[in-house]
């Protein structure tokens, strides 16, 4: 090993150098090796003859070699002898000469493979929290006013391998690691000391840049690994945060796996989030993308998870948001949230989608529950807006195909998982939500999109799925209903208008049209409109009279009785206030009557089972009457 101190020149060597010495001619620094004897150099260190402050002189004395240095003010004899036949010694006596309450401080160490040594401060045996004597290795200050030059550079590198024609070895390792913290049986442990990688700072210009990376490799290059330490209790923290800023703007903070060179099917490398597993029925760590809160009305700042995009046909990578797995415990919620909007602010976007491709097909976005094994039960999938607070409007959750510019535009599908077995599949359930005190709650609608050209516009579907033998589902479009005294919604079924072709039709096969109220009246019975389309069997008895609803829709309502019992009683049909009868009414064969009136009577006595009354609204206030009798007088009409 060897040991290199700046500052020797060569016109203070009065003798010539030993093997085991050099001196760099331009320079004159003085190198000194371990090695052979090595000859007494420059002036006499026993104090016979004279020399200038700072001299350096070896000395062979009784087969020890000594350096010799001259402490003297100008030109003097005062001589220090420091070492002995070792560096190892030396640096000691470097210690022991200057003392224990300075760091040790050296300025350049060259340790070869012959001589291998470490640099240790000095230890402290007095009791009390002392500290031991640190190590420093250090360049030399720049303190120059006029040019602005950079202080010396630190490198701490492990030496090289290189081999000719043999397996060529692996460089050594480079550590970075504070000492352990110890303790006795009985007695607390210290903390292990903090292993710090910092950059100066700069006063007004930007602070230096620190860069942890891996060496480049003919295959693959290193890992980088960033992991706290193992321990029996809590691990520690791993922290990655950019720097705060006081007026500006703070720095990114960019995970990113790098660029894989090529085309085609090369990916690039992963980027994992994930929090650890835990054994048992743990719960595992969250893993949060969020972004910082603003003060006042700003807008948070986004968070984007998105998938490269890829040139030629490849395919862009997946963007996976997975919990961890768990035993027999519950695995943890993925949340994908913007940050919340103090005062009026507006909250950010929530956006999921796939990366673009040149003239390939997109990939898919995949919102899914887990699959629960044996008799569990599935997850819910939820798409909802935040809630408004006062008289706010929520958001709205909308999910759309994408445009095409001659193409056909994706489907739209909701649609519950298939039931294996005898089971029932899920409701696709597709609502509005309730209203406090509003004009009414929201609409729902199903529509595709518009077509500007001659073409048709696309088809709007609700279909059940296929069965083999049994029977298919309910399709059901219903309004809500209406508590108390209130008034249900009305379901209206309209084909779309046009500028001057035909409107469409309204086609419904196997329809069948059913009264709200029971189809069977044996008493006294006011319908409304949702009776309209009922066919009604009626018994001539005591008291069954009917009242039907005012006409104030219009056209369109329905309704058709028939006598099902007759006996010795006359009922009546009549209609709320404002409205009228007119029609025709057959009894037998001989008798025709024009209905004109508000009363229709089947007669006691004289009406007949079969007997049939039709009433058809033709237009506010006004309803048509077609009526059949067997009998004479056995149906009648007053004004």
């Amino acid at each position: 090993m060897s040991v290199f101190t700046a500052g020797v020149y060569a016109k203070n060597l009065t003798d010539r150098l030993g093997i085991g010495a050099t001196i760099d001619a331009g320079t004159g620094a003085l190198t000194l090796v371990t090695g052979p004897e090595i000859c007494r150099v420059t002036a006499n260190p026993n104090g016979t003859s004279t020399a200038n402050s700072g001299s350096l002189a070896l000395q062979q004395s009784n087969g020890t070699s000594a350096l010799w240095i001259n402490t003297s003010v100008g030109s003097g004899t005062t001589w220090i002898a420091v070492g002995g036949s070792t560096v190892t010694n030396f640096l000691n006596d470097v210690v022991e000469t200057f003392g224990t309450t300075s760091p040790l401080q050296v300025q350049q160490v060259y340790v070869s493979a012959s001589n291998r040594f470490d640099l240790r401060g000095v230890p402290l045996a007095q009791a009390g929290a002392q500290t031991g004597v640190a190590i420093r290795v250090a360049t030399g200050a720049n303190t120059s006013s006029v040019a602005a030059n950079d202080s010396g550079a630190i490198e701490v590198l492990t030496g090289n391998t290189d081999t000719t024609g043999v397996q060529a070895g692996v460089s050594g390792a480079l550590s970075l690691a504070s000492g352990d913290a110890l303790s006795a049986v009985g007695v607390l442990s210290g903390n292990s000391g903090n292993v710090s990688l910092v950059s100066g700072a700069s006063a007004d210009a930007a602070s230096g840049t620190m860069t942890i990376k891996t060496g480049t490799g003919g295959y693959t290059s290193g890992q980088v690994q960033v992991g706290s330490g193992y321990a029996v209790s809590n691990s520690g923290q791993v922290s990655a945060t950019s720097g705060a800023s006081s007026t500006g703007n703070s720095g990114a903070l960019t995970l990113a796996s790098g660029n894989a060179a090529g085309v085609g099917a090369v990916q690039t490398g992963n980027v994992a989030i994930a929090s650890g597993t835990v054994g048992g029925t743990g719960t595992t760590g969250s893993v949060a993308l969020t972004s910082g809160a603003p003060v006042g009305a700003g807008l948070s700042g986004n968070v984007t998870g998105a998938t490269g995009n890829v040139a030629l046909g490849g395919t862009s990578g997946n963007v996976a948001l997975t919990t961890g797995t768990t035993v027999t415990g519950a695995t943890g919620s993925a949340t994908l949230a913007t940050g919340n909007a103090s005062g009026a602010g507006a909250s950010g976007a929530v956006t999921v989608s796939t990366g673009s491709t040149t003239s390939a097909t997109t990939g898919n976005v995949t919102v899914a529950s887990g699959a629960a094994s044996g008799a569990g039960v599935t997850g819910n999938t939820i798409m909802a807006t935040g809630n408004a607070a006062a008289a706010g409007t929520s958001g709205i959750a909308a999910v759309v195909t994408g445009s095409t510019v001659s193409g056909t535009s994706g489907n739209i599908a909701l649609a519950t998982g298939n039931a294996s077995g005898a089971g029932v599949s899920g409701n696709v359930v597709v609502s509005t939500g309730t209203s406090a005190s509003g004009a009414g709650t929201g609409t729902v609608a199903v529509s595709t999109g518009a077509n500007t050209g001659a073409l048709p516009s696309g088809n709007a579907s609700l279909a059940t799925g296929q069965v083999a033998t049994g029977i298919s589902g309910n399709v059901a479009i219903a309004t809500g209903n209406a508590t108390g005294a209130g008034t249900s919604g009305k379901i209206t079924l309209t084909p779309g208008t046009t500028v001057a072709g035909s409107r469409g039709q309204v086609v419904a096969l196997g329809l069948q049209t059913t009264s709200d109220s029971s189809a069977s009246i044996a008493g006294a019975r006011t319908l409304s409109f949702a009776d309209s389309g009922g066919a009604f069997a009626w018994t001539q008895g005591a008291g069954n009279n009917i009242v039907l609803p005012n006409p104030t829709v219009g056209a369109g309502l329905r309704f058709l009785f028939v006598v099902s019992v007759a006996s010795a009683n006359t009922n009546t049909i009549t209609i709320a206030a404002g409205a009228t009868f007119i029609g025709t009414i057959v009894n037998d064969v001989n008798s025709v009557l024009p209905a004109t009136g508000t009363t229709l009577s089947i007669v006691t006595g004289t009406a007949a089972v079969g007997d049939t009354i039709e009433i058809v609204s033709i237009s506010t206030g006004l309803y048509a009457v077609r009526a059949v009798s067997s009998t004479a007088g056995g149906i009648t009409i007053a004004p």
